[in-house]
């Protein structure tokens, strides 16, 4: 019983995993579970927080009920979806669904609270970040204004992954990273942006008191086959943990992230001027540094929306039917060219962040035509979204962030021919690494392990590790430049 062993658990916007590692940072057991978004309205999106704390509790039993007898489980670290909105009332009970990440009904609201502050200027002095439909504070400012009954119960307001934290060790409180997608955040100082959420009225002791990622805040009791309560750490946001998790330590290496949304993430050294706040620029996990990053609201969630799409449809007409899966999907795109037979595809399902923030952008089409197949729609999905975040990385590098390469995390990077489009279209090297199986889930037993002894395995792993490589072909390198020009006048066409 003397070899430690470190759990992390991740809030995802469709699952939850909970990973358990050895001090090496070897993966021992994981165990996911999806469950569902819900879209009561276009451009909504909502899930029942408890919901999360059920299955989140669920696998963490189940891991620790199948630890083994010579692992001792020392610490759990936790990361969930930023931005997302849970309010409580003075019993801590939830007063209604979350709003999640990927929600775009709180535009007007962003618009009313640039004009309260006076520009975006002013408020780039106060949190150093534009403001996005999709962060937290535009959204209780949407639930003051829609829902009144509602506000008025208000008593504490959390993200995602502290109401889960909050359930399973009774703790009250965020991390720096997440609490830099508020939208109220001063990441310079790392604190409350007091002057804007006074400003909206807002009261102060609604918001959480917060902590460095990798501090102990609490522990969490009952578990299967463990005789005492394991510590648990603040945790952090998912986005800024990811570079973390999957090794990337160079400031000038991209972290590329194709999960149900996409990012593209550099970390920076030190604070800097978010000029025209372009990107997201938020507090790092660790070391007091600063992520740049630039986010594309539906990444898998496009190939995931077309699996839906055509399962529905074979169900309606044949109720004993195989569903189709990723990787038949995948398989499909495979027999359609380069160019996908000259069909392109924007990814805007939710709308759109960077570069295009427009909440009422929608995806599109182009090029179909008589001969067109559903391989080649499904390959311009895959050509589509990586488009799209090579129109986040041009907009990290318009603020002088050279990216020499890029790494790949998240279900996308489990794809040899979407790691290839990605390579040929971004036009530079993209690797994968065995250690950013585990995601998110994974830099969260890293903050485990540092907030219980102060070390870590990252720092070895990301050299150690060998894992593939793709380097850009010049010719299609050369025709995925010309349709990527095609692909970004397609926003000033349909923008109406």
């Amino acid at each position: 019983m003397n070899n430690p062993s470190y759990i992390g658990i991740d809030i995802g916007t469709t699952n939850v995993k909970v990973l358990l590692v050895d001090e090496e940072g070897q993966a021992l057991i994981e165990k996911s579970r999806e469950y569902p978004v819900q879209y009561p309205k276009q451009g909504w999106a909502e899930q029942d927080p408890d919901m999360w704390v059920k299955e989140t509790r669920s696998m963490l039993d189940e891991v620790c009920s199948e630890i083994p007898k010579k692992y001792t489980l020392k610490s759990i670290g936790i990361s969930g979806q930023m931005h997302g909105l849970v309010v409580l009332d003075k019993d801590k009970n939830v007063l209604r669904p979350a709003i999640l990440w990927n929600d775009q009904r709180s535009k007007p609201q962003c618009d009313s609270i640039l004009n309260a502050i006076g520009g975006l200027d002013q408020l780039l002095d106060l949190t150093n970040n534009g403001l996005l439909s999709g962060y937290s504070f535009p959204k209780l400012i949407w639930l003051k204004e829609n829902e009144p009954k509602v506000f008025k119960q208000i008593a504490h307001i959390l993200l995602p992954k502290d109401y889960v934290r909050f359930r399973l060790s009774g703790h009250l409180g965020t991390d720096y990273s997440d609490a830099s997608g508020t939208g109220c955040f001063d990441v310079k100082n790392r604190k409350w942006a007091t002057q804007l959420i006074e400003r909206m009225e807002i009261p102060l002791e609604w918001f959480p008191q917060p902590y460095p990622s990798t501090k102990i805040v609490g522990e969490i009791s009952g578990l299967p086959k463990l005789d005492q309560p394991v510590p648990v750490v603040t945790g952090s946001g998912d986005a800024v943990l990811q570079p973390l998790a999957s090794g990337v330590t160079g400031l000038n290496d991209a972290l590329l992230v194709v999960g149900t949304g996409g990012n593209v993430t550099v970390r920076v050294d030190g604070y800097g001027r978010n000029e025209g706040g372009k990107v997201q620029f938020f507090c790092d996990t660790i070391g007091g540094q600063y992520v740049a990053m630039g986010v594309t609201l539906s990444a898998g969630e496009s190939l995931r929306w077309i699996r839906n799409l055509l399962n529905k449809g074979i169900e309606s007409l044949n109720s004993e039917y195989i569903e189709i899966n990723f990787d038949q999907l995948i398989k499909l795109a495979e027999t359609s060219p380069e160019g996908s037979n000259d069909i392109l595809f924007t990814p805007y399902l939710q709308g759109e962040r960077c570069p295009h923030a427009n909440p009422d952008l929608r995806a599109s089409f182009t090029g179909l035509s008589s001969l067109s197949s559903l391989a080649d729609m499904v390959r311009s999905i895959l050509e589509g979204v990586a488009f799209s975040l090579k129109d986040v990385s041009l907009v990290l590098e318009s603020i002088g962030i050279h990216i020499k390469r890029y790494q790949i995390m998240g279900g996308g990077g489990k794809s040899d021919l979407w790691n290839i489009i990605f390579s040929n279209i971004l036009n530079k090297t993209v690797s994968v690494y065995p250690s950013s199986s585990g995601g998110t889930a994974y830099g969260s037993a890293i903050l485990a392990r540092i907030g219980f002894d102060g070390t870590s395995w990252v720092k070895e792993k990301s050299k150690d590790e060998n894992g593939n490589s793709y380097s850009p072909d010049t010719r299609s390198a050369q025709l995925y430049a010309k349709k990527f020009n095609l692909y970004q006048s397609i926003y000033q066409k349909t923008k109406p």
